[in-house]
């Protein structure tokens, strides 16, 4: 199951953080929600999960808008108005939404998820069943990935190395807007940002 998670969201509603807005409290917010998924969540969850963040308080030491931290894949959305444009966008692009928990407590991303049958989950109710180990595999058994699961396990290596094409999104989602503003007839179709066999390179490692 991979996690899609409102960063801002989750550590607000949580209490990880004060409504203050300082950069450098952000960024002790930041660290500490990835380093609660690591220690509660481990390797495994770590791994499968995308936290987006709003660009308006990207720390200045981040030189990209995309950067793995502990495993965990972070992502600012320096090119969409906010963090739930991103995710909605992250949320149309994944090849197998089935397999994909979105971490809000935004009703729009909620919606979003449904549309396209992936799971969503208030951050509160997410973050209390990390911090009780719940996300955490009860087997010690591994499974071995079936062929529909590759996907699935791709994404995150290739949004971790911008395989997903962020730069013409604004432009998509504005056209997606006038379309539909106009009820006009469906956009042509996108090139698949997941092409077949992308990263599976990755997956020898």
């Amino acid at each position: 199951m991979d996690f899609i998670i409102d960063g801002y969201n989750l550590i607000f509603q949580c209490g990880l953080h004060s409504k203050s807005t300082a950069s450098d409290q952000l960024e002790k917010a930041r660290n500490r929600l990835i380093q609660e998924i690591v220690s509660f969540g481990g390797v495994e969850v770590a791994k499968k999960t995308t936290i987006v963040f709003d660009a308006a308080y990207r720390p200045l030491a981040a030189k990209t808008n995309r950067y793995r931290l502990k495993n965990v894949l972070v992502l600012y959305a320096d090119k969409f108005d906010d963090a739930d444009s991103m995710i909605e966008y992250l949320i149309s692009r994944h090849p197998v939404p089935k397999k994909l928990t979105v971490v809000s407590s935004d009703h729009r991303l909620h919606k979003a998820a449904l549309r396209k049958k992936a799971k969503p989950i208030d951050s509160e109710i997410w973050y209390d069943r990390l911090i009780g180990g719940k996300l955490v595999s009860k087997t010690s058994v591994v499974k071995l990935p079936q062929p529909d699961d590759l996907m699935g396990v791709d994404w995150h290596q290739e949004l971790g190395i911008g395989a997903v094409d962020v730069g013409a999104i604004e432009a998509e989602l504005e056209a997606e807007s006038a379309g539909r503003q106009q009820h006009a007839d469906p956009l042509p179709a996108i090139d698949n940002p997941f092409p077949k066999g992308y990263g599976e390179d990755l997956l020898e490692d």
